[in-house]
């Protein structure tokens, strides 16, 4: 897909997602974001099974950030909360060299992590 290059999001890209499942979005060219938006469809239920979301990145990051609802999600919740817990925006972020990725979790289950 081409880059849309402003913050728009009448002028977004729309991908149809299933939940349950695992989704790894590689970026051609080791392509790195300094911001990346998600917007979670209001027909989220809580009974809604998880969305698991990765993201590589190339550059070290000196911090990552995951915000829902307002809030900053500490890193490694996605590994230290038992999945039955995990809500929008458990994530764990590896910052190494062998591999560089963001894993996020949508779900449901706290409507104000939307």
């Amino acid at each position: 897909m081409p880059f849309k290059p402003k913050a728009d999001p009448s002028n977004a890209w729309a991908v149809p997602i299933l939940t349950g499942h695992t989704y790894k979005f590689h970026w051609q060219y080791g392509l790195d974001f300094e911001r990346l938006q998600l917007t979670r469809s209001p027909k989220w239920l809580p009974t809604d099974a998880n969305l698991h979301l990765v993201f590589n990145f190339t550059d070290v990051r000196e911090k990552v950030e995951v915000v829902a609802g307002g809030d900053i999600i500490p890193n490694r919740t996605l590994i230290e909360k038992p999945k039955i817990q995990w809500e929008t925006g458990d994530n764990v972020v590896y910052n190494e060299t062998a591999v560089r990725e963001i894993h996020i979790n949508v779900n449901g289950k706290n409507s104000s992590r939307s």
